[in-house]
């Protein structure tokens, strides 16, 4: 799928390019010569191949050009084809890309069409990170020269800005991601982590077990809330001052509510932010987020997603800070919303988990920690006097373990009626899906747990069905 951030960059970042060395299409207007010679461009420098041709052409159809259009302007151009290309050596494989991708992407055809002038300003979020110029063979060359690491080469291991138990869990450079379900208390855990990074006295924060480097060179705090009313987000300020000790709010702390703005114009905001107020205060220490899917319109468009992870990731690099941002679940799952929460799991530093109990007390659990070994479960609960949370000890993972079998015990016997049936082992965990509300991977992790500890097993050596504690029932 094709979206405003794949093709408005190209046709707007390279506009004034466009005007030398044009090639020409008899059958299209001198506009759309103009739109395709600057995407090909983009796309399709000396010695394109297929990947790079079928891009070309998905932002054709999104911007309404026609099959035939498309299809003239390769062929006239085809001596920008490496030679070896499946393009040039069977010349039919021109047309089959061209046709692939318009059939494919047929509902996205003239998506993009009108309002180019707007479309290119919401483009242009995604582009120039780091003072990456338009790709060209001779600069993307430069700069793969310059990102070589070898043996020899001496590089820097960063200080953790972030850690637990001695684990690093934010750094310079990096992203981290904290995930649940709603209402979880994501958002108590990063005012904690906020209030530890306001702290430029070292004073004892309660961060929920996390170690925070005092900000003692009074660097930029930037926080953004995507998702709260404004008088929930200015009770948290409140409390992030009260938790932090200081007497009142600190002028590097910058904290802004975009709830109100688009996802287009909250990531302008967050550059605009960060270039203003990272000169004022000679630096960045931390970026917060509150929350990471609401700087894209939809979370399972794999482009945007993608393209903005990388724009947060070449922020964190550019401004050298780490940037902390908040991500839902999926619901009944303990999987990141969408295209989104997989791109995030692949690309962060670190993927904490933040659940909560019955008893309202949230857990913090490392899932993914590229630099980290396993943090203890600390938990947090909310107190009504200081108003807002507090640590509240280490929860015991094998209590909780056993707990949790205990529950699964329960419930398969229910399931097999005590011994009294057998069942497939679809039929058993599609009855824990129904029961529990739980997506099919966890549904199949409780069916092999049981398996595992001997309290079900297959009834014969065609494995079509399961039984309970050893009965076995026609």
């Amino acid at each position: 799928m094709v979206n405003k951030t794949f093709v408005e960059e190209q046709l707007t970042s390279d506009q004034e390019t466009a005007k030398t060395e044009s090639f020409r299409i008899e059958s299209a207007p001198v506009s759309i010569q103009k739109s395709m010679n600057t995407l090909w461009k983009k796309h399709c420098y000396s010695d394109c191949r297929t990947p790079q041709i079928h891009a070309f052409v998905c932002a054709c159809n999104a911007l309404g050009f026609s099959k035939s259009e498309t299809l003239n302007f390769i062929i006239a151009n085809r001596s920008s084809i490496a030679a070896d290309s499946s393009c040039i050596t069977n010349p039919s494989k021109i047309e089959d890309t061209v046709n692939d991708a318009y059939r494919r992407y047929a509902d996205e055809h003239g998506k993009h069409k009108s309002n180019s002038g707007s479309y290119a300003n919401h483009l242009h979020t995604f582009s120039g990170i780091n003072g990456v110029n338009p790709v060209t063979k001779e600069n993307l060359l430069d700069r793969i020269e310059a990102s070589l690491v070898n043996l020899d080469s001496k590089i820097e291991q960063p200080i953790p800005t972030i850690s637990i138990d001695d684990n690093c869990i934010s750094s310079s450079g990096n992203l981290t991601i904290l995930a649940g379900a709603s209402k979880g208390g994501k958002t108590g855990f990063l005012n904690g982590l906020i209030a530890g990074s306001v702290n430029h006295e070292n004073r004892n924060v309660d961060s929920f077990g996390c170690s925070i480097n005092p900000n003692t060179s009074k660097k930029l705090v930037l926080h953004l809330d995507n998702e709260q009313a404004v008088h929930n987000h200015h009770k948290a300020i409140k409390g992030i001052i009260r938790r932090s000790g200081l007497s009142h709010h600190p002028d590097y702390f910058k904290s802004c509510n975009l709830r109100k703005f688009t996802p287009d114009e909250r990531r302008e905001a967050l550059k605009a932010m960060l270039e203003k107020y990272s000169a004022l205060f000679n630096g960045v220490f931390a970026v917060f987020i509150d929350g990471i899917a609401d700087l894209v319109n939809s979370v399972n468009e794999e482009t945007e997603c993608n393209a903005m992870v990388l724009f947060l990731e070449g922020l964190a690099m550019q401004y050298n800070c780490p940037i902390i941002s908040v991500l839902h679940y999926n619901p009944n799952t303990e999987k990141g919303r969408g295209h989104l929460g997989s791109q995030c799991e692949r690309k962060c530093e670190s993927f904490l988990s933040i659940t909560r109990d019955k008893d309202g007390v949230s857990v913090i659990e490392g899932k993914l920690l590229r630099n980290g070994g396993i943090i203890p479960l600390n938990q947090f609960v909310y107190d009504l006097d200081l108003g807002y949370h507090v640590s509240a000890g280490i929860k015991d993972k094998s209590q909780e373990a056993v707990q949790k079998f205990e529950l699964i015990k329960t419930a398969a016997k229910d399931f097999f009626d005590n011994g009294l049936k057998e069942l497939s082992y679809t039929e058993l965990f599609r009855m824990f899906m129904e029961a529990e509300g739980i997506g099919e991977r966890w549904a199949k992790e409780r069916v092999k747990k049981l398996i595992e500890s001997g309290l079900i097993q297959y009834s014969d050596k065609t494995r079509k069905k399961l039984k309970f504690n050893g009965a076995l029932v026609h």
